[in-house]
């Protein structure tokens, strides 16, 4: 093991020689903390006090393998005052103070899309809803008496009633042509009614219009009356219910801000996603953008996911709303900290994120984006894995289920999603190694900015491991995650990320305190929750001042709420963009518009 161990500073970023130049260090310079030196094509090369008494007199790029951070020509200049082409610091230089020291270029996550033409699928989200109720019963349409009763095989899905010709066994897209109608009972009021004092029917009846549905027993009447009176209650929001305080974000398929919800004055996470550029550009970024929405709702009370609050949309745009996070992200606190995590603070958060994996992968999901941007905290130092953008619903679940798409963050990406091979939720086992060594070391073990340099990277695998930093038990558990055969590879194996909880790393770990949120050892806020009048605290404000919020128009056509009266999709196509069943509100509608559309006195056609 000792071979294996080295030293190592908190790096920020790493460069190659090639984009150094070579500038003597000069012991009699007042080094701040952490020191800069500029090279070509504004590249500027980081090393801290420790760096520079070790390395003595050598030229920057013999100390290449330290900590590096790109900055732009004008970033440098401010910092410095100016340099000259030859890398010389001119007169004006100035100590350095660790406040101005540059901000850390934030990894990008990328996916390799198959860019086929997108197949309209409007149910491709209540497709995976499980029912809530399903059967066979007779349905009269209309709101005259008159009208006769017919049998359909009827689910409810979330809010919305779907109406067959004849049984479903399992909806997939070729049942659509038995699809007659669908409808919102979102609003409706929901009564038990009858003839001859009888009641084996439901009465669902919103604006004028109603159905109604009869039953054989009285015992799924009773199942159905209480499913339709739970989704009833489900409320709607727009973009009008929230206040825009500031952006706070953005990543590859949308844009974050900080916003107030008009009706309650909380403080809440907008995220918005623009659906010509990243839902309908591809089949797969489709397919995500459904999977997101359908794994927020699945989380909804888990202790260590973000928690969806709202969720609706436009023509043009998806919008997910949830907790603001006044802690910001793993990777902010990192660097405004300027120091990696310890052993045990790193324990505590790989802890909290494997419990919040192993849930995603019982659900049949495999993340595919873990990184620090990607974990954000809470007041308390607890940790809220965050931009499920890039998840996907593996058909056959956690053991059995397999993709091929290529995405995620170059620096962490899995040597089996690169050889092309279909793969599981082993690459999140590979990128739980990646992570505990960025936040351990402050970098991940290799630099990657292309698919190229991935393949390169694993061609000559020769991962570092640093005794100041990383116990025997940690390079331990690095080892078994970054083993590159997925086969061999910690938690892959029939127990899953289970596995992991058996590895000495965590044998202090108290995993019920853990899943109950109780604060202790190693917490990231060990003093736990405080009101601060900035808000922001713990965000760079200036670092997203360039993201702009949209202009964008409500219209009932793109709401659950606009499927009222019942829509004959036979003959009323819906539009390609609309995802029914996308729109989520709290069940007591608190601080929600109620949306009704104009009183209706035709018929809902048979």
């Amino acid at each position: 093991m000792s071979e294996l161990v080295q030293s190592v500073p908190f790096d920020l970023r790493r460069v190659s020689e090639s984009e150094l130049v070579r500038v003597p260090v000069r012991k009699s310079l007042n080094f701040s903390r952490r020191t800069k030196v500029p090279g070509k094509d504004g590249v500027v090369a980081a090393a801290t006090m420790a760096d520079l008494e070790r390395d003595g007199d050598k030229t920057w790029d013999e100390i290449a393998n330290r900590s590096f951070i790109r900055k732009t020509s004008a970033q440098i200049n401010k910092i410095f005052g100016g340099w000259k082409k030859n890398g010389q610091r001119n007169s004006s230089f100035k100590k350095i103070e660790r406040q101005n020291a540059p901000k850390l270029t934030r990894a990008t996550s990328f996916q390799i899309s198959d860019r086929s033409s997108v197949r309209a699928d409007s149910f491709a989200f209540t497709r995976k809803l499980i029912p809530m109720a399903s059967g066979r019963c007779l349905v009269r349409r209309g709101k005259k008496m008159m009208t006769s009763w017919d049998f359909h095989w009827v689910e409810l899905r979330g809010s919305i009633l779907f109406f067959f010709r004849e049984e479903v066994d399992e909806w997939t897209a070729d049942a659509d042509t038995k699809l007659k109608q669908i409808a919102s009972i979102a609003g409706a009021t929901i009564k038990k009614v009858g003839e001859g004092g009888k009641n084996d029917s439901i009465k669902i009846k919103r604006d004028g219009v109603s159905i109604c549905m009869r039953f054989s027993t009285s015992n799924e009447l009773d199942k159905w009356y209480i499913a339709l009176q739970k989704q009833s209650l489900q409320g709607s929001c727009t973009l009008s219910d929230f206040e825009v305080i500031a952006p706070i974000g953005k990543g590859a398929a949308g844009k974050v801000f900080l916003v107030r919800h008009e009706g309650t004055g909380e403080t809440l996470a907008l995220k918005v996603i623009d659906k010509a550029a990243s839902v309908f550009d591809s089949q797969s970024s489709f397919r995500h953008s459904v999977d997101e929405r359908f794994l927020m709702e699945q989380t909804c009370g888990h202790p260590f996911f973000v928690q969806l609050r709202y969720a609706f949309q436009t023509k043009d745009k998806l919008y997910l709303v949830s907790d603001f996070c006044e802690g910001g992200d793993l990777f902010y606190f990192l660097h405004s900290n300027q120091r990696p995590l310890n052993e045990i603070e790193a324990r505590r958060v790989l802890a909290e994120i494997l419990l919040a994996l192993e849930r995603l992968h019982q659900l049949g999901f495999v993340y595919r984006d873990l990184k620090p941007e990607n974990v954000l905290l809470d007041n308390n130092g607890h940790v809220r894995l965050a931009d499920f953008g890039l998840c996907k619903k593996l058909e056959g679940g956690r053991r059995m289920g397999r993709t091929s798409t290529i995405c995620g963050t170059h620096a962490y990406v899995a040597p089996e999603m690169i050889r092309g091979s279909l793969y599981g939720v082993s690459v999140d086992l590979w990128t739980m190694g990646i992570f505990l060594y960025h936040i351990l070391v402050g970098r991940p073990p290799f630099d990657a900015r292309s698919i190229e340099d991935v393949r390169k990277n694993l061609n000559a695998w020769d991962i570092k491991y640093y005794g100041e930093v990383m116990s025997p038990v940690t390079i331990s558990l690095l080892q078994g995650l970054l083993d590159l055969d997925a086969m061999t590879r910690l938690g892959c194996s029939k127990r899953g990320i289970d596995e992991l909880r058996s590895h000495p790393f965590f044998d202090d770990i108290d995993w019920d305190g853990v899943l109950n949120r109780q604060l202790g050892e190693g917490n990231l806020f060990p003093d736990g929750s405080k009101t601060q009048d900035d808000i922001l605290r713990n965000f760079n404000p200036d670092e997203w001042a360039h993201v702009e919020m949209d202009e964008d128009i409500w219209e009932l056509e793109f709401t659950d709420r606009g499927l009222w009266p019942p829509v004959v999709v036979e003959k009323h196509p819906l539009d390609p963009r609309f995802i029914v069943g996308y729109d989520f509100a709290p069940s007591n509608g608190v601080g929600a518009n109620v949306i009704q559309s104009s009183s209706i006195s035709v018929d809902v056609e048979e």
